[in-house]
């Protein structure tokens, strides 16, 4: 595997890295904005394997259905973070979509309550929910896998400018760092089983979690559904039940506090709240 070309600091802020010799062989890793930020992720895009297609200058923010190793590839691409905040959030539908969405995060966090102060938003993309997080007070590092990201979310002056590079399958945070793990637009890339290893993850470094998953009961996936039937299409649509989501969560040694629909029936999204069994 290729080392992601960042520049290492200490990262002093008291969450602390793994322990042991591990803490020595795993840097915490910023974004690094402005002309230095771009020259990183165009010495990242030379050492890939010349990614090509969705993500390319002239293609969108939007990835092919392919597996997770290509998606962890294509966020990557400067071109998908300079279109994603226009393609993704703006317009008026798209906005009052991200309110309800925030208006969910909102609920689960209320339920969760005070003890949690230490909040990892992971992907924080480009801000999208860090600055909101920050305006709580509640201490916000912001994670991706993608600089490109990171600086613009770092723009918009999310988190107080800290965020971290990382792999969600691995994170550079001891056991116990965090309060709880913020995940929101992510799981519905990743395979099942990748899904269970990344929230053990969330689990041993956080006592919470708030997760989205997209779900199978909206109309969306009826509509598929009758459509596949008919034979009218073959396009694969994974979405889980909610036998699979207890498996899941009960599998990486979570247990569900709660399920808050964004929208019942017109959206396939659930806002998932979990504690570490």
């Amino acid at each position: 595997m290729i080392e992601s070309p960042v520049i290492a600091a200490t990262y002093s802020g008291g969450w602390g890295p793994r322990s042991g010799d591990e803490a020595a062989r795993t840097p915490v890793r910023f974004a690094v904005a402005g002309d230095a930020g771009r020259r990183i992720a165009a010495t990242w895009e030379r050492a890939t394997d010349g990614m090509t297609g969705p993500g390319s200058s002239t293609s969108t923010s939007k990835p092919q259905p392919r597996g997770y190793a290509y998606k962890k590839r294509f966020y990557r691409d400067a071109g998908v973070a300079e279109l994603y905040d226009e393609e993704r959030f703006s317009g008026p539908w798209k906005a009052r979509r991200n309110r309800s969405k925030w208006a969910r995060i909102e609920t689960a966090l209320d339920r969760l309550g005070p003890d949690v102060r230490r909040v990892l938003d992971l992907p924080c993309g480009t801000g999208r929910f860090t600055p909101a997080l920050a305006n709580r007070g509640l201490d916000v590092v912001g994670c991706d896998i993608s600089l490109e990201m990171m600086r613009r979310a770092r723009e918009t002056g999310g988190a107080g400018g800290v965020f971290v590079q990382c792999d969600a399958e691995r994170l550079p945070f001891a056991d116990d760092a965090l309060d709880c793990v913020v995940s929101i637009r992510f799981m519905f890339h990743v395979d099942p089983a990748t899904r269970v290893t990344i929230l053990r993850e969330f689990g041993r470094t956080a006592r919470f979690q708030i997760v989205d998953y997209r779900h199978r009961y909206s109309y969306r996936y009826m509509k598929w559904s009758v459509l596949r039937k008919m034979g009218f299409t073959r396009r694969p649509l994974e979405r889980v039940s909610r036998d699979g989501l207890g498996r899941e969560f009960q599998e990486a040694g979570l247990r569900v506090l709660g399920v808050f629909p964004v929208a019942r029936f017109f959206s396939d999204k659930w806002i998932v709240v979990s504690e570490r069994l």
